[in-house]
């Protein structure tokens, strides 16, 4: 089946499907979906609207039109509303010491003399010798309260579609 490789590139050899979708609709529908989990985090809100119609224009052929709108809303799971995140074993059992929520401020160095070079925080271009500190004490920068397992998201998409067709042979589409 190495026919489909000339309309649909190369990698086709193994053989293609065409997926005719609609091209006329009639009618209208409308979906809706709102979801919360159990914790009270992370609601979802999911919208649709699909309608058209197919008209005949008599002598001058056919006209179809297809429009479609969606709208996906998700709000975030934040790091902290999980308890597999929370990272203070200890109150499991005190035999497990608690982990600590911070690490390392984002670039430390260190050289052949074992000296740990830290950047300061608020350092700008251009970086001197002044913007680093030496053997100094941690800086942090790491907070899990405000991290998330699953973002905050939003979509919003539509689909238009007009067609006209004075003959059974001939066609004008126009999509947006």
């Amino acid at each position: 089946m190495t026919g489909g490789s000339a309309t649909y590139g190369t990698d086709a050899v193994g053989g293609v499907v065409n997926v005719i979708l609609k091209d006329e609709y009639n009618g209208a529908d409308i979906t809706n979906y709102y979801g919360i989990s159990q914790r009270g985090d992370f609601e979802v809100y999911h919208g649709s609207f699909v309608g058209g119609f197919a008209h005949g224009l008599g002598k001058w052929g056919k006209i179809k039109v297809i429009g479609a709108m969606d709208y996906y809303s998700q709000s975030p799971i934040k790091f902290v509303d999980r308890p597999f995140n929370r990272l203070d074993e200890s109150h499991y059992s005190r035999k497990y010491p608690d982990h600590p929520n911070i690490v390392p401020y984002a670039g430390t160095f260190s050289d052949a003399a074992q000296n740990i070079y830290q950047v300061n925080p608020g350092s700008r271009e251009p970086i001197t010798t002044a913007n680093f500190t030496v053997n100094g004490p941690n800086f942090f920068d790491f907070n899990p309260m405000w991290q998330q397992i699953v973002p905050r998201e939003t979509r919003i998409g539509g689909y238009a579609k007009i067609t006209w067709e004075p003959t059974d042979y001939l066609k004008f589409t126009t999509r947006s």
